[in-house]
């Protein structure tokens, strides 16, 4: 089969010093996709497919300077997806949806001498998320369905230690 996919994509972001301690940026982003897909699979069924998708994707973001060693920041965001190649032809006689995902973080960076460290905890909101089903197509790649509602909820921890000018631990 042929395929062909177009993608256009428009990208902004501002910073701006609030105050002294607080800063904010934004980012916007539009982007354009199309796929036209042509041919037949294995089974001589037609995989022919249009599909046209146009995605928003803004992030909001503030940073928090609490004093010279540490800060706070606080960001939102949705991220759109479009499906693969290989999610259109997997899935013959169902069109697999665009993923759509919404991203709250929130953190906290200190540094002190030699030593910094790191929390970040976020919160990941999907709709039509394309998952793995388990199962394998004709050429052993894996087959994605997708998923109308699904999140992740995590928390990470970063730490480093600066041994001396050549060597750091992280």
């Amino acid at each position: 089969g042929k395929s062909l996919k177009t993608d256009a994509n428009f990208y902004g972001k501002v910073f701006y010093q609030l105050t002294e301690k607080l800063n904010a940026f934004l980012d916007l982003q539009y982007r354009q996709v199309d796929y036209t897909i042509q041919g037949i699979d294995d089974n001589r069924l037609s995989i022919a497919q249009d599909a046209h998708y146009k995605f928003f994707n803004p992030k909001f973001g503030l940073t928090y300077q609490v004093d010279n060693n540490s800060s706070l920041y606080a960001s939102y965001s949705v991220g759109n997806k479009e499906p693969n190649r290989s999610d259109f032809i997997d899935n013959v006689g169902k069109v697999p949806q665009s993923e759509k995902l919404q991203d709250v973080e929130l953190g906290y960076k200190v540094q002190s001498g030699k030593a910094a460290f790191a929390v970040n905890g976020y919160y990941m909101n999907y709709t039509n998320q394309l998952v793995l089903t388990g199962k394998l197509n004709d050429v052993g790649s894996p087959i994605r369905i997708n998923v109308p509602e699904s999140y992740r909820l995590g928390l990470e921890l970063q730490a480093g230690l600066q041994l001396d000018k050549a060597w750091r631990i992280n």
